[in-house]
């Protein structure tokens, strides 16, 4: 959370008044607002998406520049061997039509940032670990939805 802190001081109390990312006036009692570490199963899961999404937005990218350059060498005929950088350009875009990491990537995107979420407000103490568990089932509902959606258009 983003916070710009005005710090008042209560005779009874001490407690800050925080501005949200939305704009919204809170109140928060500072033996409250201690930072909370993530279990690491749930550590475990965030990093995995995260990574997943990271290597399927990689693959995307460097096969399809692959594929390009190889495509335009192989038409230039520049290097001499235009069949065999054919046949790169061909096979990056086989994976790229099959394998299809730009939508891999976004399945697993979509389903960190949901769970992203909630661990950041969970780490800050806004929320209880049940929101965290609850963020994985919707991250789970998330990439399974995002399959079903492919699936009924007859695209993958």
């Amino acid at each position: 959370m983003t916070q710009v802190a005005v710090l008042a001081t209560n005779e009874y109390t001490s407690q800050s008044r925080d501005i949200n990312i939305l704009g919204i006036l809170t109140m928060q009692d500072e033996s409250n607002s201690r930072e909370t570490k993530l279990p690491s199963k749930l550590a475990d899961r965030l990093k995995s998406w995260e990574r997943t999404h990271r290597l399927y937005f990689i693959i995307h990218y460097f096969v399809g520049i692959i594929g390009v350059l190889a495509s335009t060498l192989a038409t230039s005929n520049l290097l001499g061997h235009p069949r065999f950088l054919s046949a790169i350009s061909a096979i990056c875009i086989a994976i790229l039509a099959f394998v299809r990491p730009e939508r891999e990537h976004i399945r697993f995107w979509n389903a960190w940032r949901i769970l992203d979420s909630a661990a950041t407000k969970y780490e800050v103490g806004m929320v209880g670990i049940e929101k965290v568990v609850e963020a994985i089932d919707r991250g789970e509902a998330s990439l399974l939805e995002f399959d079903n959606n492919y699936q009924d258009d007859g695209d993958g």
